[in-house]
């Protein structure tokens, strides 16, 4: 097959460091199979500090010159990538792309099956070759030689302890991603069992005070010794070093992505795998425990809450109520636990306990530290990360206004063709609270959230 030739393809990724490297990584090997080009964009706009991206300054990881001739700073219209299984998938998408010939890549992709077309033109060591051919600073070199100087055993396996925005900062205030990020209960069983199989664990990726809990409590575990790099360098160490495993067990993040893409290992995503032990056992709370007194506040809630938003609302107990009740006692600033433990409170038919609460959570202002786009996450993205499976229960519930304010939001977003209807609802509950009975930014945010969910033609 002779393929098209003259395509440009660009990353348009603009989250997260190994995201962006990893989009940018599928453009450059779709531009080396047709004989294309390659580009990306990258924007430098800095986030909250609580998300702890890894950098936005473009200038710390490639140098100058790779900057200069790969890097767009505007972009215009152009087809998103759609599968190339067949040469008249690669044939439509060129016509797609038009005279311009730009395709632009908004996600990492499995080339394999989303590209098959082309996977002969790739090779097994695709991703090796063209990390490699990427023009990095100096420091990620050197940060990239440190990773591959370490000696590590054949035995070794790395545990990727993902947390960052999940548990500290947006993410953590709504549902969507928390099953990415292992509890610290999950962690400690892990290290337990593959040390116990004659595994060397390593223990690779955020959360420091996690780190070093685990290694206390297993002194077998494996830490990397400092190395003095920047936040910037430290994550490419990190997937580096991680690539040199003969496993990763972790989340499905930018960073284990890029770790297996260029390694090659089997990857164990742990939010696939089955509990590891009977939440019920967890009700004493055992990370009140003096061995867990290092353990952040917010990782401690995070352990306890993924096993509410694991389940579907009819499967909860009196155990779930127990811990989200001991999650909200980690965190008690958290609007979203206040609303999952509303939503607990109302399928376990607590409705009236579910009601005063819910009033709380609509009146009492966010924490300062908290700005409202983070704190009422749920209502941002124009509904995308609404707990809808969380909020089932409230749909029924009748004669509770605070419930049906959030029955009412629920509805804006599974029924966008009654969405007048779902206004005359929402209005008429927070009318009957009363004008006083909601904070004036989170008044604000349902405003923003009403508009952004209608369709087009009855946005006001």
């Amino acid at each position: 097959m002779n393929p098209p030739q003259g395509l440009r393809f660009v990353s348009t990724r603009e989250d997260g460091l190994c995201m962006r490297l990893n989009t940018i990584l599928d453009a450059m090997l779709l531009a080396k199979a047709t004989a294309g080009t390659f580009g990306f964009t990258w924007d430098e706009q800095q986030t909250h500090a609580l998300d702890q991206q890894t950098t936005s300054a473009l200038a710390k990881v490639f140098t100058p010159g790779f900057i200069t001739q790969h890097r767009l700073t505007t972009l215009g219209s152009a087809p998103v990538l759609t599968p190339v299984r067949t040469a008249q998938a690669l044939a439509d998408l060129t016509t797609a792309a038009g005279r311009s010939g730009v395709i632009h890549l908004d996600q990492p992709r499995d080339l394999t099956r989303f590209a098959p077309v082309l996977a002969d033109r790739l090779g097994a060591r695709a991703y090796g070759g063209a990390f490699a051919a990427l023009d990095f600073t100096p420091d990620i070199r050197r940060a990239i030689a440190l990773a591959r100087a370490l000696p590590v055993t054949e035995s070794a396996v790395a545990i990727h302890l993902r947390g960052g925005d999940i548990l500290h900062g947006t993410h953590a205030h709504h549902e969507s991603y928390l099953h990415k990020a292992p509890s610290v209960l999950e962690i400690d069983a892990l290290i337990a069992r593959l040390t116990g199989e004659g595994h060397a664990v390593w223990l690779i990726g955020q959360e420091p005070d996690v780190m070093a809990c685990m290694a206390r409590r297993h002194p077998a575990a494996i830490l990397p010794a400092p190395m003095a790099l920047g936040e910037v360098e430290q994550v490419i160490f990190d997937a580096v070093l991680m690539s040199r495993m003969q496993a990763i067990f972790g989340g499905n993040s930018g960073v284990t992505l890029l770790s297996r893409r260029l390694g090659g290992q089997p990857f164990h995503d742990l939010a696939r795998q089955p509990p590891v032990a009977d939440p019920a056992t967890w009700r004493a709370d055992p990370l009140a425990a003096p061995a867990f007194a290092g353990v952040s506040a917010a990782m401690k809630a995070h352990s306890y809450v993924k096993v509410i938003t694991a389940s579907d609302p009819p499967s909860w107990t009196d155990v779930h109520l127990d811990l989200i009740t001991l999650a909200r006692r980690w965190r008690p600033d958290s609007k979203f636990l206040a609303l999952v433990q509303v939503c607990v409170l109302t399928q376990l038919g607590q409705t009236d306990a579910a009601e005063t609460l819910a009033r709380a959570l609509l009146a009492e202002p966010l924490s300062p530290a908290i700005l409202p786009e983070m704190g009422l996450a749920v209502l941002t993205e124009a509904g995308h990360f609404f707990p809808l499976g969380l909020t089932a229960p409230l749909v029924a519930i009748n004669g509770h206004p605070a419930l049906q304010v959030f029955a009412a939001l629920r509805q804006a977003v599974t029924e966008p063709s009654s969405h007048h209807a779902d206004e005359a609802a929402l209005a008429s509950a927070l009318d009957s609270l009363g004008a006083q009975a909601i904070d004036p930014p989170l008044l604000t945010m349902i405003d923003r959230f009403m508009r952004e969910t209608a369709p087009p033609a009855q946005s006001r």
